[in-house]
């Protein structure tokens, strides 16, 4: 799906069916309620950072589900392709707190409280890593939040078995395979986060079915005041 020349009719089944995907596999909801919608204060407003945001479902999930807890959340949605971005722009079309953006790896990214990020580091080149990860700690955010794709056999074969079922005519199979399989285990995420500015506040947390997150929180000395570390 990353091929410009790809299929445009193909390309966004693609994105429909990995809000599938998403819904039912990512637990978005357990890893963005516990470590983003748990730290935040009503009254206050939050912005957030959504990189690699496809077609915007992960972006609408957290501006709802923080609208029903009484909290202010902006999102920015930012994806690195134009014809994903036109897709996410025509979906978030009606929700005014939703803008979406393209963005490229390493760019500035602007001022913001998290950055979350879904499906995204596994498609990283490693060399790119370090520009990433220092662009993100530039935004200020407090908090940083990655949930990717368990390297590993299980992974990829109850993928398989749910693919067959539910993902047709799209890339989203093909692109799902090469993903776990360019997916971490829980110390190759360690030892890149460890040698970025986020290296001292980062955990790596599992969680089935084949999810291992980082969790990443600014240094205490380069905190904002109120924010706390994981667990606090």
């Amino acid at each position: 799906m990353d091929d410009p020349q790809s299929d445009a009719a193909a390309l966004e089944r693609t994105l429909r069916q990995l809000i599938l995907v998403n819904t039912l596999l990512s637990r978005r909801g357990t890893v963005l309620t516990r470590y983003l919608l748990n730290d935040l204060e009503p009254g206050r407003g939050y912005r957030v950072l959504d990189l690699g945001a496809g077609g915007g479902d992960i972006a609408r999930w957290l501006v709802a589900r923080a609208r029903k807890r009484g909290l202010r959340v902006r999102v920015t949605a930012a994806d690195h392709d134009p014809r994903v971005v036109a897709c996410a722009r025509r979906w978030c079309a009606s929700e005014p707190l939703i803008d979406v953006v393209q963005v490229k790896i390493g760019e500035s990214l602007g001022a913001y409280d998290y950055v979350i990020c879904n499906h995204v580091l596994h498609h990283v080149p490693d060399e790119a890593f370090p520009s990433l990860l220092q662009a993100v700690y530039d935004t200020g955010a407090r908090r940083f939040i990655a949930n990717d794709l368990l390297r590993s056999n299980a992974s990829l074969v109850g993928f398989r078995l749910f693919a067959a079922l539910f993902l047709r005519n799209s890339f989203a199979r093909e692109d799902g395979e090469t993903s776990i399989k360019k997916g971490f285990r829980p110390e190759e995420l360690r030892n890149l986060m460890s040698s970025s500015p986020w290296g001292p506040g980062t955990h790596i947390v599992q969680l089935p079915p084949g999810r291992v997150c980082v969790v990443a929180d600014r240094p205490q000395a380069d905190r904002p005041p109120d924010s706390a570390p994981v667990g606090q």
